[in-house]
């Protein structure tokens, strides 16, 4: 249950990636009304939402009389302790912190429900290292101090690995030196843009060629976002940066890296 549709997109792409049946309704009365329609195994509740929130969602779950007790749990981008407390609380079995990651969610999912993944021989990925959790790797090119301590203050809580590099030169020898999930860039810089930085990305041989390209800017025009675009940048997020907007780029981000390390059975 979430009230933004690109987050039950990507939640339902997860999921339907490794077998499971997802429904998906956007508030929380709607889910109320589902459960009672078709039993569920589990209830993905987002945390804020307009009209009854996510722990009234949870509460009232609870109050249902189901033949079938689905487990729930919080999804939230505040990860605060409050708002865990509140959440189990309510009778949530899980809280998890947006973005949600593919494998945590995953490992979450089995141990709550018990199951085990089953796979064809033939299916199983080579690499066994593609299915832990590991931290998005991400780096942020950005001149202005206080966009970065905002960066820094957002990806703070989130399962990232961050690095901060200074523009021009210097973000030209990180990216050719290092391996990035995720690479915000800010449109205007001194020395070379957001833009040329990521069209230098996208042409030359780099280890980070296929990395999920993020540019920022306080001014989006049209022309700005054709021309990023036609770059083959990823996303254009507006300045100042919203929690939301991020945590919905992290989340493609994520996405694409559990795509390009592993290849699950549909």
């Amino acid at each position: 249950m979430d009230d933004i549709v690109h987050n039950l997109d990507i939640l339902e792409n997860m999921l339907h990636r490794v077998g499971f049946k997802v429904i998906c309704v956007n508030s929380g009365l709607a889910c109320l009304e589902q459960l009672q329609i078709e039993p569920v195994d589990l209830v993905l509740l987002d945390l804020v939402m307009a009209g009854i929130d996510g722990i009234e969602t949870c509460t009232r779950i609870k109050q249902l009389d189901l033949q079938h007790s689905p487990s729930i749990f919080m999804l939230t981008a505040n990860a605060f302790a409050e708002d865990r407390q509140k959440s189990m609380q309510a009778g949530c079995n899980d809280f998890i912190a947006k973005p949600v990651l593919f494998n945590q969610l995953l490992a979450k999912i089995e141990q709550q429900l018990e199951i085990q993944w089953v796979f064809p021989a033939e299916n199983v990925p080579d690499e066994p290292k593609a299915l832990t959790n590991n931290p998005l790797r991400i780096l942020v090119v950005d001149d202005n101090e206080l966009n970065r301590l905002l960066m820094e203050h957002y990806l703070d809580n989130m399962n990232v690995q961050v690095t901060y590099g200074n523009p021009g030169a210097l973000a030209l020898e990180l990216v050719q030196q290092h391996t990035f999930d995720c690479i915000f860039l800010d449109y205007i810089m001194p020395e070379k843009t957001g833009l040329e930085i990521a069209d230098y990305i996208r042409c030359q041989e780099t280890p980070n060629k296929t990395s999920y390209l993020i540019l920022m800017s306080a001014f989006l025009s049209n022309e700005i976002k054709e021309a990023a675009a036609e770059t083959g940048v990823d996303a254009v997020l507006a300045k100042p940066i919203e929690l939301d907007d991020l945590s919905h780029c992290i989340m493609d981000a994520q996405k694409r890296c559990n795509s390009d390390c592993v290849s699950l059975p549909a």
